[in-house]
């Protein structure tokens, strides 16, 4: 399985404004400028990857993320999907644009990934021991490390 991000869009949608980025084929680095220094959103951009699969990034107050819709263009072994994000509503699209999942519980976007990408994640639950799905952010490797 080869999951591939193409572009993400941010909307927000009390401002009226938006932001993409767009993704190239091979390693695509994210790096500060030594003009304007580290306000690039950088962090901002990997948690927005982050949060539009399913996790709750912290964001700082500042950014307002119950403002933003999230859309999120990728591939899964050469097949296009877009999943849309608005708080906790989860809509996801095939390349035709058609609607084919939609949720707002993780348990279910999480079980909806696990098909999609033939890989699940189980932990024990806290009370019962018994295993179920992890949320979807345990099943992505985007590690984000913040330097002092």
């Amino acid at each position: 399985m080869n999951v591939i991000f193409d572009k993400i869009y941010i909307f927000d949608v009390v401002k009226k404004e938006a932001y993409s980025t767009e993704f190239k084929k091979g390693v695509n680095i994210i790096t500060s400028s030594d003009i304007d220094g580290t306000d690039r959103g950088k962090s901002v951009l990997l948690r927005s990857l982050y949060h539009a699969l399913g996790a709750d990034s912290h964001f700082d107050l500042k950014w307002g993320e119950k403002d933003k819709v999230y859309i999120l263009s990728f591939k899964v072994d050469d097949k296009d999907f877009s999943i849309y994000r608005s708080q906790k509503l989860f809509k996801i699209f095939n390349a035709k644009g058609d609607l084919i999942f939609t949720t707002i519980h993780r348990s279910k976007l999480a079980d909806f990934f696990g098909n999609l990408f033939n890989f699940s994640i189980w932990l024990p639950q806290k009370n019962t021991n018994q295993l179920v799905i992890a949320p979807p952010a345990y099943s992505f490797l985007l590690n984000f490390f913040r330097s002092r």
